[in-house]
């Protein structure tokens, strides 16, 4: 059976590194405790899982990450989902977050110490024990921010599981995206014939697009009203 999160707001600073603005804002997490059993009163030793949100509203990301909740029964996990500052419903400054002159606070180290206060407190309102370990989890940018906080707040984040995280880029690496490699390998396990008909298609498609023949790919493709812009195959 389906257990609905309860929605939990924690107060965060508007900036972690500025010892002399005390503005704050309320920051959305959802919070599973079906399999968990601890309380302050009664502290429990299980680990928590804990979802470093990404771009979107958080909601999205719990709906469709079952890995977590996979597992968090053998572990009698406690499993949070934290959503990412500018986004969803977590917006430092309300209707006026998105003006220019409050985008400087959308950043990546403000967003890892945003989760670095929460997973305390979470940890103190739920009663984890000391024994207890954070394990952090996340996909494709959320997953570089678990890489990340296991790198940066060690102290916090006891492990983490960076699913699909482009870290390499990151680090100028150059070349083709390993996810693309290990597709293209997996459907040639399949058939061999596979991954040069996919080329030929995309040259196909290319070369009609510069001949000015989209009318007659989105046709062969049966597209929704028989239309493609170059812009979408770009």
């Amino acid at each position: 059976e389906e257990v609905q999160p309860k929605v939990k707001w924690f107060t965060s600073s508007v900036d972690h590194f500025n010892s002399q603005d005390h503005r704050t804002f309320q920051q959305r997490c959802l919070v599973n405790t079906s399999a968990w059993s601890g309380s302050p009163e009664s502290p429990s030793n299980a680990p928590i899982f804990f979802y470093t949100g990404n771009e979107g509203h958080i909601e999205s990301f719990y709906n469709n990450t079952g890995f977590v909740f996979d597992h968090a029964p053998e572990f009698a996990a406690l499993v949070v989902f934290c959503e990412h500052r500018y986004y969803g419903e977590s917006l430092p400054f309300g209707n006026a977050t998105f003006e220019r002159a409050n985008m400087g606070y959308l950043s990546i180290a403000q967003a890892l110490a945003d989760f670095a206060m929460l997973i305390p407190a979470v940890r103190a309102q739920y009663g984890a024990s000391e024994e207890s370990m954070t394990i952090a989890f996340g996909g494709s940018y959320g997953g570089m921010l678990t890489a990340w906080m296991r790198l940066k707040y060690p102290d916090v984040v006891d492990a983490g599981l960076a699913a699909s995280a482009p870290m390499g880029f990151v680090f100028g690496a150059t070349g083709n995206p390993g996810f693309f490699t290990a597709v293209t390998n997996d459907v040639a396990a399949v058939d061999p014939r596979c991954p040069n008909l996919v080329r030929s298609a995309f040259s196909q498609i290319l070369s009609a697009s510069t001949a000015g023949a989209l009318e007659q790919v989105a046709q062969t493709l049966k597209l929704c009203n028989n239309e493609l812009k170059f812009n979408q195959i770009d």
